[in-house]
């Protein structure tokens, strides 16, 4: 299924991330980092132990995906990287706090880190406009860098506390770009409209899109392409004209 983009033309995954690095290996900026992203990772109780797994094994084998790790090092601008789980109100974990991606070797302690990281809970809540505000005094929290985005994955729409349009018009600069990886399970009714919803409420920005993924068994997938299109270093490039 092709990506859902708020903007009309959708720029497509480079191929020739080589040639891209090349260019910007040129540029020079003030900015620690070229980006620093937040992977949000859902675990109400609507994801059972072996979902959760898949979600977890899924991530860390995506992050050392070739074409994700090719993209990583595109520029010898570094990406910054943090990753949460969360589901109620008030149970947002950090998984892995902020890591500067240098190397391979980082990347590999990452992915190790969320692979070997247990389960904080499995309220029966979702709690969307609270996730993306930890996500949001996170990113606060991290390194300087020209670009900042939220990567929410869920199976599910918020139903507990306040809506992300709520946490948005509260707390949100303009400059913080959300994507969405929506896992399509479609077990529940509720979750029947889950892609509209994450269409009209959780992707935030003009170069916003959303990932489908057809079942949990499809994340690590979804998470591979959707790496592929966040840390694809156009937006330092612009910047750093």
């Amino acid at each position: 299924m092709e990506p859902f983009r708020n903007k009309n033309e959708g720029a497509k995954i480079p191929l020739l991330i080589l040639v891209i690095g090349l260019v910007l290996v040129q540029t020079t900026s003030a900015f620690a980092c070229r980006l620093k992203i937040v992977l949000a990772m859902d675990i109400s109780a609507s994801v059972d132990a072996k979902e959760d797994q898949l979600q977890r094994q899924g991530m860390a084998r995506a992050l050392l995906d070739e074409q994700v790790t090719s993209a990583f090092f595109a520029s010898k601008n570094p990406v910054a990287l943090a990753v949460i789980e969360w589901n109620g109100p008030t149970e947002q974990n950090i998984i892995s706090n902020w890591r500067m991606v240098y190397d391979l070797s980082d990347l590999h302690h990452i992915s190790t880190t969320i692979s070997n990281s247990i389960r904080g809970s499995d309220l029966p809540k979702t709690a969307m406009g609270e996730a993306l505000l930890f996500s949001k005094n996170l990113l606060d929290a991290g390194p300087n860098c020209a670009s900042s985005k939220i990567d929410l994955s869920a199976d599910g729409s918020n139903n507990s506390g306040p809506s992300p349009f709520e946490i948005y018009s509260l707390y949100f600069p303009n400059d913080i770009q959300v994507n969405g990886l929506a896992i399509n399970a479609a077990e529940f009714e509720a979750e029947l409209h889950l892609i509209e919803y994450f269409k009209t409420n959780v992707i935030r920005g003009e170069e916003a899109f959303l990932i489908i993924a057809d079942g949990f068994d499809d994340f690590e997938r979804a998470m591979r392409e959707k790496l592929l299109m966040e840390i694809y270093p156009n937006a330092f490039l612009a910047k750093s004209n």
